[in-house]
């Protein structure tokens, strides 16, 4: 790494940190924080075409106000430990923005993270911590992908537009995600899949080329309160034993059915109003 900070505190502000390499043979990083390390960083910018541009170890702590972490040859942000984000841009990582993985924990405000191959945000392990008034946008396979298990991981006030998926939640993962929005993206707003189950609330999820809420491969969850409108496909389609409960929500204006359920599909649909679908309100087709 360039800079490595291991057991002491660190404090860097205006500083621009770049590492390039003519090989990529080893596993690099610009900045790495090491166990018992803390770093401060403000008004800075990290690059280079390293696997990593930040990466902190678990039990170690970052606070970054204000940096662009850019052009990553791998991912942005790799944190097993503790993160801390206001007013900061991660962009164009070759693979994952940010990545918190096993025990990491995040706190992240008006950030934005756009333009990575993978996804904006992967949330694994036990990860948890607070989402609030950032934007996942342009991102190649999803705006924020979760199957953290933990039930302290939230999301709350961020938009996630034009990526493949809005969020995807999936192998269990348990966010829980309000007042949100979840347009534009092109495969559906809201994916769950594989035991995904999460909790969703007050959110819009609008205008997204496919799907507004497409749950499939035994996903789960609660949608309740959401305005689910101006879809490109179904506005809820469930399928391949998926079992959500929607509650209290308005589907409609969809370019097919407000609510497909086909392939042993099954679910509860409770207090909803569903109008002015192009195809049907309701379609239940073989084995729904």
């Amino acid at each position: 790494a360039t800079v490595v900070v291991a057991g002491a505190a660190l404090h860097l502000q205006g500083i621009s940190i770049e590492r390039f390499r003519p090989d990529r043979k080893t596993l690099g990083c610009v900045v790495q924080v090491q166990r018992g390390g803390t770093l401060l960083m403000e008004d800075g910018k990290i690059t280079g075409n390293v696997d990593y541009g930040l990466y902190i170890h678990d039990r170690a702590r970052a606070n970054l106000q204000r940096v662009q972490v850019y052009e990553c040859a791998g991912t942005g942000i790799h944190c097993a430990g503790s993160v801390t984000m206001d007013k900061c841009q991660v962009t164009r990582a070759a693979n994952v923005g940010i990545a918190m993985v096993g025990e990491g924990a995040v706190q992240m405000r008006r950030c934005t993270v756009t333009d990575c191959a993978d996804c904006g945000m992967l949330v694994q392990g036990t990860a948890r911590g607070t989402l609030t008034a950032n934007r996942f946008a342009n991102n190649g396979l999803a705006g924020i992908a979760v199957s953290s298990r933990s039930t302290e991981f939230s999301v709350r006030m961020n938009v996630l537009a034009d990526n493949a998926q809005g969020l995807l939640v999936f192998e269990g993962g348990t966010p829980l995600v309000s007042n949100s929005e979840l347009c534009n993206n092109s495969v559906a707003g809201l994916v769950i899949i594989s035991g995904g189950n999460p909790v969703v609330t007050s959110c819009k999820i609008a205008n997204n080329k496919g799907c507004g809420v497409l749950v499939d491969a035994d996903g789960l969850g609660e949608v309740r309160m959401c305005d689910i409108t101006e879809n490109g496909l179904a506005g809820v389609a469930v399928k391949n034993n998926g079992n959500p409960s929607v509650d209290d929500c308005t589907i409609a204006n969809g370019q097919d059915a407000g609510l497909l359920v086909y392939d042993s599909g099954k679910g509860s649909f409770r207090d909803c109003e569903i109008a002015r679908n192009a195809l049907a309100g309701v379609a239940i087709s073989k084995d729904g």
